[in-house]
């Protein structure tokens, strides 16, 4: 290679301005996409315990599900479309702190007793089914 085509490459031309517009507005466009195309309101939670579901319910009826694991227990509410983990006798408490979840596809995970709680409802980009 010779001399110059080195200096062309090296000190090409900077970012312009409808470059960075141009890049600001795919960032924006992705953020959009994420936060109101693939949100959607759940119907429904699925209790799994140890692999197996045991329960499914509807998010439009406010319920308490207690569940005796082991030597402890979980305190599960279902309030006015929202599932959170109340109560939790698991050391981490990482699904208690995780807090309420509402659309498709959010998952409370109690790691310690086996316990997975995963949103559902009607979404055309379900990618977990």
């Amino acid at each position: 290679m010779n001399v110059k085509k080195i200096d062309k490459i090296k000190y090409g031309r900077p970012i312009k301005i409808l470059d960075l517009a141009f890049i600001v507005g795919l960032v924006m466009l992705s953020i959009f996409a994420l936060l109101f195309l693939f949100n959607k309101k759940g119907e429904s939670v699925q209790v799994w315990k140890q692999g197996t579901l045991i329960k499914t319910v509807s998010l439009n009826q406010n319920t308490q599900l207690h569940l005796d694991i082991y030597d402890g227990h979980l305190l599960i509410v279902i309030e006015n479309g929202a599932v959170w983990v109340e109560e939790a006798d698991c050391p981490d408490q990482i699904c208690k702190k995780t807090g309420k979840i509402s659309r498709v596809n959010q998952t409370i995970v109690c790691a310690p007793y086996n316990v997975f709680l995963r949103v559902i409802g009607e979404s055309d980009l379900d990618i977990l089914n």
